[in-house]
């Protein structure tokens, strides 16, 4: 990765002659300390690897104050009070959390849903939407349970997934039952019916860790060392069955008499 400046400054509390000695910081320790403040706003990146170095060595005669390099002490003088040696401290900023689904509607083992149900997930924080519009990383797909008569039409469902926006003062922050919810991505078949009648549908969404070679769903910060769905995600439901057929009329009516000898029978049904 790029190797970046931290811009800020360093806070360091004045102390008197008379305290400047190592048995200060056994009573005031806070007048040893010296804070660093990056500037308002700053954020390390996420997994990122940090250095900080204090420069050490000895006093060089005739080096303008200007030209140190060495961190001293308050009372060092040209013959000692500075650091020995360079002192190189080395952190780790934390990896970005994993990605969750908190909930799906339709949800798992759903039956009876609509044949144009609205799809939609709820993620811990905003997902890469451009990935779960990857069909390697989310699969949407219906298996149609037809009559002996009627073909089969089994396969992928054709559509797109839409997320809102993250927004800028909040971008990781999901504001639940809002419309805009960055959180909340729904599927849109590009179909008006999508699903057949008694059809069971399948989402399955990759997950695990990072791996440069087979994708998975990431939220909008991950890196590779965090911010991965950690597992699979599926989910499974079933889509109404169609309704039973009734007889609404039937001519002649049950009953009837004075029928003519070659009458047309006529029956009406519920549905074709």
């Amino acid at each position: 990765g790029a190797t970046v400046d931290v811009p800020g400054g360093w806070i360091c509390t004045d102390v008197e002659p008379a305290q400047r000695s190592p048995e200060t910081c056994a009573t005031s320790p806070e007048l040893c300390q010296a804070l660093f403040t990056p500037e308002e706003g700053f954020l390390f990146e996420w997994s990122s690897n940090v250095s900080l170095v204090l420069g050490g060595g000895l006093y060089e005669p005739g080096v303008a104050p200007e030209q140190l390099t060495s961190v001293e002490s308050a009372r060092a003088t040209t013959r000692g009070g500075q650091l020995p040696a360079e002192l190189a401290l080395d952190f780790h900023v934390i990896d970005p959390p994993a990605l969750a689904v908190l909930a799906a509607s339709p949800a798992h083992g759903s039956t009876g849903v609509e044949r144009s149900p609205a799809i939609t997930l709820a993620f811990s924080e905003p997902p890469d939407c451009s990935a779960l519009n990857d069909a390697t990383i989310a699969l949407l797909s219906a298996v149609f349970d037809p009559h002996p008569r009627v073909a089969a039409t089994d396969g992928p469902v054709a559509g797109q997934w839409t997320c809102p926006a993250p927004r800028q003062d909040a971008p990781y922050a999901c504001a639940a039952g809002e419309a805009d919810d960055p959180c909340v991505v729904t599927f849109q078949p590009d179909s008006a019916l999508p699903f057949e009648w008694s059809t069971n549908v399948s989402l399955l969404i990759q997950g695990g860790a990072f791996d440069a070679a087979a994708r998975v769903l990431e939220s909008t910060r991950a890196t590779s060392l965090g911010g991965q769905l950690p597992t699979d995600f599926s989910a499974q439901w079933r889509v109404v069955d169609p309704p039973p057929l009734a007889l609404v009329a039937v001519s002649p009516a049950d009953g009837a008499t004075g029928v003519e000898r070659s009458p047309a029978l006529r029956f009406t049904f519920s549905e074709p």
